[in-house]
């Protein structure tokens, strides 16, 4: 009986936290009938189970077979916000009679089973937030009275099922945050009665075709949800659109214009998101007036902004080509509430015109051309919460009234020109600060009022304020982060900081800071940097003992380190004891002579066997990853006795090798042509940073990183999440990744585990140091999910000590993914996946290209690094030539050839310099090495000799057997297997890319194909 089945479901009950199960549901508490009696939300009617009500009690275990499937006559079974898990039982099928499934929230794996339909009955089917995998069954056809489908959140694929278009009651259809792929059916045009369609978060591709919108939109939908896809195209007119009141078209790969109809008069539009795309055109008005949320965010729109705004409250137009000044905003209403326009080209004077938005909660304008004085009406807006002026061409002083604000809680105004002091000692003048901040003479009889500032944010960084820093800053109780670094403040810091009992983060760096550190700073502190001033004394004790001194050095030459033998850095180097005598010392020295001797000549008897022995064997090496120490200061000789490490590169002739990438990943250094062999050379070396030459003697792992006291070159940083010392990385544990024409590229492991990739550019390339460093900002600062940002660089005082440091990822480079053959430490890439690392490489191309104007300038396969498990695409090395000298620029140039990467254009060039043209052959190489899995280096043999893959390619296809060159790990080995879908496609788009410069596709273009 139903009674029975129930009990042996609670027994496949493993947890019950609220033991509501465990103490109601008692076998001898069943009436008469059968029902059980009391049983916590059971609902039985004659005998029968009718409805199982669990949610929400955090229960563990399964669902066994033959337990809930065996309630014949069961309604409703609502199971969500537990969890429970293994597979979903078969016979949950046969409950005919159900109406209402949820099983929502819980930890169920595998695959629906296809036996559900069976549920004919079924009016709200709930699946979502499990593990569920693979394709669903294509079992609705029989589920006529479905109303409510939601299976998101899981990890189901295939395509969405087409017995969902006969389903002529569904209100809402939610597949979100899944990996459905293929394209959207035409006949989800028939579901007249679709109010609500989620598709977002999948791989869904192909476009909103105009004859399936016209359908799909002129019906009762109201809500459409296809962002974060792979969708392409132009977008439908929408002029027929009738009932739609949300759209949200983000993350994708649309081209064209924003629809004018969306933003007509006639528009019922609430919510409009089209961010994240490549649409472009201007945006004249805004009519529609029910339009509430509008975003455009992160595409190639441009323009001046437009005049007419309708009732809009938020308004996100950041990350485009704007241009023009302001001034328009004094005539749209007030109902805006959040306007982000940064990352645009608007210049002008900053002035009133946001005066009357008297609803403003959040106002981001950085990242523009803006200049003039900050406006003391924007510290008016009552209800301003946020504002972000950074990154502009402001000059003037900073208003006091924003220290008034009853409201303001985050206010950045870094990357300007502003001067002057922090206008919180004016502001606090008629008001006397709580405790230590009390002067003598500002005690009276009656107790003043104690001031309140809601600032929890304050930026004012990298301007040229001057002057203290006031102790009265330490009113600004809220603060949790502030940031003064990179002005000019003279004095000492403040011990009234040590009041901010919020304060996470505190930087003040690169001023002009003298005196002691406070001996107390807030407990609450999680990030410090003092770095660059000329602080003086013992560094307080409680603080070293929770930041590294990374947040003290460089800089500050007057530091003591409780412990070390002086001021600076603590030297890394092994105390001894007394000096050496003379005699000792020249002993010493003869021998080291000796035995450099000694080295020389086995070096020269090794070189010449080397020679010998290439002429019969292949050059493949592995990379040999060794710890050792990256070491700031000069070469040191081997010592005597010591085991040195040689390698053929290092005893060849610099002018003979051909350089090859550093990247990360990919120790491939040269190309050497074999006729019929595949050749990778790769890069056996144990070095240290300062021993880069043409040939130099690698050393053996050193025991102890020589730090000197204090160095003389300056580290900067671009991302202040992270800070370090030279003398830190100096001292990493490293190993080297491969060497390119811009020197040796190593990772760097941090004492906290971070991981870096730092590359040392070989001496003679970089520009003088202010053209280095304005450049290097310039870059820096670009972020993109599919770009991987510098973290910082090192400028020593020795030609050859320039670093360009960014993130290490671990999962290695496209070129380590496609060409690994032995000890493949990868799997083979899959094709979908192929497809998406090279939507991932546009996407960050698309933005260098038109956004920023940028060539990458080095685009190779070991420069498309993979980050995390979903191998998501990030570019490195972008625009690197900008930091080198025009010789250091045409020796990269020269290093693309070789590699196979360089556009014919190139070669013939006087002074050849990186186009975004140049780009796209490269990326058409890419393409060939995803479609062949052979790297763009490797030289093929055949009946017409040796050739290049780019050759090779062309003449398969010229003969009509373009298919012969699809990688085997597609095709199968014997190459019986049908070729992926879009193969044929992707070939083709490759060939456009390498076409003759004025024939080859612009990057939208090829994104738009791809």
């Amino acid at each position: 009986d139903d009674a029975s089945a129930l009990l042996k479901f609670r027994d496949g009950v493993t947890g019950d936290p609220g033991g509501l199960i465990r103490s109601s549901w008692v076998a001898n508490r069943v009436d008469p009938s059968g029902c059980p009696s009391q049983w916590h939300g059971v609902v039985c009617s004659n005998g029968s189970v009718t409805g199982l009500a669990l949610g929400d009690l955090q229960l563990q275990g399964e669902i066994s077979p033959g337990t809930i499937g065996r309630l014949s006559r069961l309604t409703s079974l609502l199971l969500g916000n537990n969890s429970l898990g293994g597979k979903l039982p078969e016979d949950l099928g046969e409950l005919h009679a159900l109406q209402f499934l949820d099983l929502s929230a819980n930890q169920f794996v595998g695959s629906i089973p296809s036996s559900f339909a069976g549920l004919r009955s079924v009016v709200n089917f709930s699946l979502s937030s499990n593990k569920l995998e693979g394709p669903v069954p294509d079992m609705f056809a029989s589920m006529v009275r479905l109303g409510d489908l939601d299976l998101s959140g899981n990890s189901l694929s295939g395509g969405i099922p087409p017995s969902i278009t006969s389903l002529r009651q569904l209100v809402s259809l939610n597949l979100s945050w899944n990996a459905f792929s293929g394209v959207i059916p035409r006949e989800m045009s028939s579901l007249e009665s679709l109010h609500r369609l989620d598709l977002r978060q999948n791989r869904l591709s192909g476009e909103l075709a105009p004859e399936n919108a016209a359908s799909l939109f002129a019906s009762e939908l109201q809500i459409l949800d296809v962002s974060s896809n792979l969708l392409s195209g132009k977008l439908p007119s929408f002029s027929f659109v009738f009932s739609l009141r949300v759209l949200r078209l983000q993350n994708n790969s649309f081209v064209g214009y924003v629809p004018p109809a969306l933003l007509a008069t006639e528009s019922v539009l609430e919510e409009l998101d089209i961010s994240f795309n490549n649409l472009s055109g201007t945006i004249g008005m805004v009519a529609a007036t029910s339009l509430s949320i509008l975003r455009l965010a992160s595409n190639n729109l441009s323009g001046t902004l437009p005049i007419r705004l309708g009732s809009c409250a938020i308004v996100d137009f950041s990350n485009n080509n704007f241009s023009g000044n302001l001034d328009v905003i004094k005539d749209w209403r007030d109902s805006l509430q959040v306007l982000d326009l940064s990352g645009n080209s608007f210049d002008g004077v900053l002035s009133n015109e946001t005066a009357h938005l008297l609803r403003l909660m959040y106002l981001n304008v950085s990242h523009n051309a803006l200049s003039g004085p900050i406006p003391g009406t924007l510290a008016s807006l009552r209800k301003l919460t946020a504002l972000d002026l950074s990154s502009n061409n402001l000059d003037g002083e900073i208003p006091g009234d924003f220290f008034h604000s009853p409201s303001l809680t985050i206010f950045r105004v870094a990357n300007n020109n502003l001067v002057g002091g922090i206008p919180v000692v004016s502001f606090l003048s008629s008001s006397a600060i709580p405790g230590e901040l009390l002067s003598p003479t500002s005690i009276s009889s009656t107790p003043p009022a104690v001031l309140f500032s809601p600032l929890q944010v304050l930026d004012l960084s990298f301007n040229s304020l001057n002057g203290s820093i006031p102790q009265e800053i330490a009113s600004l109780s809220g603060l949790v982060v502030l940031n003064l670094g990179g002005n000019d403040f003279t004095g000492g810091i403040p011990s009234q900081l040590s009041r901010l009992r919020y304060l996470e983060n505190l930087d003040l760096s690169s001023n002009h800071l003298r005196g002691r550190i406070p001996a107390q700073l807030p407990s609450s502190l999680q990030t410090l940097n003092l770095t660059n001033n000329d602080l003086s004394g013992h560094i307080p004790a409680n603080l070293l003992s929770r930041f590294p001194l990374s947040s003290f050095f460089p800089g500050n030459a007057g530091l003591v380190v409780p412990g070390s033998s002086g001021a600076g850095i603590p030297s890394l180097r092994s105390r001894r004891g007394k000096g050496l005598s003379s005699a000792v010392k020249a002993g010493l020295i003869g021998g080291c002579v000796a035995a450099t001797v000694i080295i020389i000549a086995i070096a020269l008897f090794v070189y010449s066997r080397l020679q010998a022995a290439d002429k019969n064997s292949s050059d493949e090496r592995d990379v040999v990853k060794s710890p050792h120490r990256l070491e700031f200061g000069p070469p040191s000789a081997a010592k005597a006795g010591a085991s040195v490490s040689l390698s053929r590169e290092q005893l060849l002739p610099q002018q003979g090798n051909v350089p090859g990438s550093p990247e990360q990943g990919d120790g491939r250094d040269t190309k050497k042509k074999q006729e019929g062999l595949l050749t990778r050379k790769r890069s056996k070396s144990r070095t240290t940073l300062l021993d880069e030459g043409p040939s130099s003697l690698e050393r053996a792992p050193s025991q102890k990183a020589r730090s000197p006291d204090k160095l003389a070159g300056d580290l900067f940083l671009l991302d202040s999440s992270i800070v370090f010392t030279p003398e830190e990385l100096s001292s990493a544990p490293a190993e080297v990744l491969g060497r390119s024409s811009h020197g040796t590229s190593y990772k760097a492991t941090l004492e906290n585990g971070h991981m870096l990739a730092v590359k040392w550019l070989r001496e003679g390339l970089a520009k003088n140091k202010a053209a280095f460093t304005r450049e290097a900002r310039k870059f820096g600062s670009i972020q993109h999910p599919n770009i991987l940002p510098l973290r910082g660089y090192y400028w020593g005082p020795r030609e050859h000590e320039k670093l360009v440091i960014s993130d290490y990822l671990s999962f290695g480079s496209l070129s380590d993914r496609l060409t690994e053959r032995s000890g493949r430490r990868f799997p083979p890439l899959e094709w979908s996946q192929r497809v998406r690392i090279a939507v991932d490489i546009t996407r960050g191309l698309s933005y260098l290209h038109t956004k920023h104007k940028l060539p990458h300038g080095n685009l190779k396969a070991s420069n498309v690094l993979l980050d995390g498990s979903s191998l998501v695409a990030r570019l490195s090395d972008y625009s690197i030539h900008r930091l080198m000298t025009p010789a250091g620029t045409a020796n990269q140039i020269l290093n693309a050839g070789a590699l196979g990467y360089r556009a014919p254009e190139l070669a013939h060039a006087r002074k050849p310099k990186p186009t975004l043209k140049a780009d796209i052959y490269a990326f058409g190489v890419i393409l060939m090495e995803i479609v062949t899995g052979k790297g763009a280096g490797d030289i093929i043999s055949g009946n017409s000799g040796a050739v290049d893959l780019t050759d090779w390619v062309k003449l398969l296809v010229s003969e009509g057997r373009g298919p012969e060159c699809y990688d085997q790990a597609l095709v199968g080995y014997d190459r019986d297997q049908e070729p992926p879908q879009g193969i044929d496609d992707v070939l083709a788009l490759a060939l456009s890319c390498i076409l003759e410069r004025s024939e080859r596709p612009s990057i939208k273009v090829v994104q738009e194909d791809l």
